[in-house]
């Protein structure tokens, strides 16, 4: 039998959702997903149960293949990826010994500051990134001291791609796009430092063997095929992180293209050959050959327009559920009785901090010129123009590096939103092409388990294949970006006049 059938598949911050795509086809043919909680039980903490994420992995493959009639033997390899956590400690029979953190997560600040002071400069001169809040080698730290009983116990730190992997070949892994958000990551040998882990006394084999995103990591195992409905000796890749997969469905293939993907947050990205340095953007290992991802880094992109449905468009909720309709299509409607500048409300979207560009996880979110005279509409599409403004203030920063985003190529959810992409193509001046298939992270994770499956004999014809970009799709409008160069304005002054304000809050948090 023919093997043409690729999955992939992406372990969101929300969402597990996995890809079906026909390389015979050139297309997708289905897709699958569970939606996942996040558990908050202290201010500071972020996490999610790892099982959950197992028992997903399995429902969705195992749905997907028997409501698309997918035959076992037709599928050529499957791929992983990640918001890569690697906060997640497992024993040696690859048993979770505590729950994986989310990036949000923020319980380590006091570990960020010591290995700041400690190999802050030698983090950078190896792994091209700071020591910050976002650096996952701190994660592990704060578990090396505030758990040692665990850490003891513990086999390997691992992330959710390396671990689903595991789960279903039961070989061991990490792949280098995840693992070069730790500080322990040398982008020069390819290798994990240790000179870095000896300064905290962490032995190298606490992490596991390193792969590219292509490579072969094992196969699909008995116990897993059993419960999956994959076929023994299926394929499984090493796969990446959220990042590099949508490039490759952005058609961003080759050095100097960017892209941006909108999700719960958004990145905007560039794909360069040598290394490039910013204190609040990330460096690393890209899952195409010869390149590395470039990214500024929005944590609240879509979680802001989430929380605005959640807690200020009950109407359109309850009128949704009523409709049968998306609550987002009727709070488009509402913000489009507000005109370009929200009727003076200025909203800064920091509502779980931010990191690029000014590396601040204690900032909030902000409505700014509220009055008697302003309408829920007004703070609809307030939030929708402060989250622009924050991507314009990205794409200057990558600009300023020397990334060129004249035109933006844009994936995930909210483009499915003509309203606030249209707001973005005019905040930034800039026209707005979308790629025909949206799927993003879980369809370039499909396309990287054809390069490794030989279904493809490399990227750029994957891409040729599979991908279309549909140019120019939004257009700015001059009246409207002149209107929002004035509110930008006001905007970049708005973070630096409540910098202080902000860190007195986190204290008076962190005692209540």
């Amino acid at each position: 039998m023919s093997k043409h059938v690729l999955i992939g598949v992406d372990i969101g911050t929300t969402t597990i959702k996995a890809v079906f795509l026909d390389a015979n086809k050139g297309k997708i043919i289905g897709t699958e997903l569970e939606e996942i909680s996040q558990i908050r039980e202290k201010p500071d903490r972020a996490e999610y149960e790892a099982m959950v994420w197992w028992n997903a992995v399995k429902d969705i493959i195992s749905g997907g293949m028997k409501n698309l009639n997918i035959e076992a033997e037709s599928i050529a390899g499957l791929c992983f990826g990640g918001f890569t956590v690697m906060g997640f400690m497992v024993d040696k029979d690859g048993n979770p010994l505590n729950n994986p953190t989310h990036y949000t997560d923020m319980r380590h600040m006091k570990e960020v500051e010591e290995l700041e002071k400690q190999i802050g400069q030698k983090a950078i001169e190896i792994n091209n990134n700071v020591m910050g809040p976002y650096n996952t080698f701190a994660k592990q730290y704060w578990y090396k001291k505030h758990e040692p009983e665990l850490y003891r116990k513990a086999k390997y730190f691992m992330t959710e791609a390396g671990w689903i992997t595991f789960k279903l070949t039961g070989e061991w892994s990490c792949n280098r796009s995840e693992a070069g958000f730790c500080a322990q990551y040398d982008y020069k040998t390819r290798q994990w430092s240790e000179e870095i882990l000896d300064a905290v006394d962490i032995p190298v084999d606490k992490y596991p063997p390193l792969f590219d995103a292509w490579e072969k990591v094992g196969e699909v195992t008995q116990a897993a095929a059993s419960q999956t409905g994959l076929a023994k000796g299926t394929p499984v890749f090493a796969g990446t992180d959220d990042a590099g997969p949508v490039a490759i469905t952005c058609g961003a293939i080759k050095e100097g293209q960017c892209y941006l993907s909108l999700g719960s947050g958004c990145n905007v990205a560039s794909n360069i050959s040598k290394p490039m340095y910013h204190p609040t953007c990330l460096f690393y290992p890209h899952c195409i050959p010869g390149l590395y991802m470039f990214i500024s880094v929005l944590i609240s992109v879509g979680t802001n327009y989430k929380w605005v449905r959640d807690t200020i468009a009950n109407t359109e909720v309850s009128m949704a559920a009523l409709l049968n309709d998306d609550p987002y299509s009727l709070m488009e409607i509402e913000a489009a009785k507000s005109k370009p500048g929200s009727g003076g409300v200025l909203f800064l979207p920091h509502l779980e901090g931010v990191f690029t560009p000014l590396d601040d996880p204690n900032a909030r979110a902000v409505f700014l010129g509220i009055s008697s005279s302003t309408t829920r509409g007004d703070i609809i599409r307030s939030v929708m123009e402060g989250t622009a403004m924050s991507l314009l203030h990205n794409i200057i920063t990558i600009e300023e590096l020397g990334g060129d985003l004249n035109e933006l190529i844009i994936t995930g959810g909210p483009t499915k939103s003509s309203a606030w992409m249209q707001i973005i193509a005019d905040v930034t001046g800039r026209s707005i092409s979308l790629p025909e298939e949206t799927e993003g992270a879980p369809f370039g994770n499909a396309i990287v388990a054809g390069v490794g499956a030989g279904v493809f004999s490399d990227f750029e014809t994957a891409v040729d294949k599979m991908v279309r970009v549909k140019k120019d799709v939004y257009i700015p409008d001059p009246e409207n970006v002149a209107v929002y160069k004035d509110f930008f304005n006001v905007y970049l002054k708005l973070y630096p006049s409540l910098k202080d304000t902000f860190s007195d809050l986190a204290a008076i948090r962190e005692k209540a």
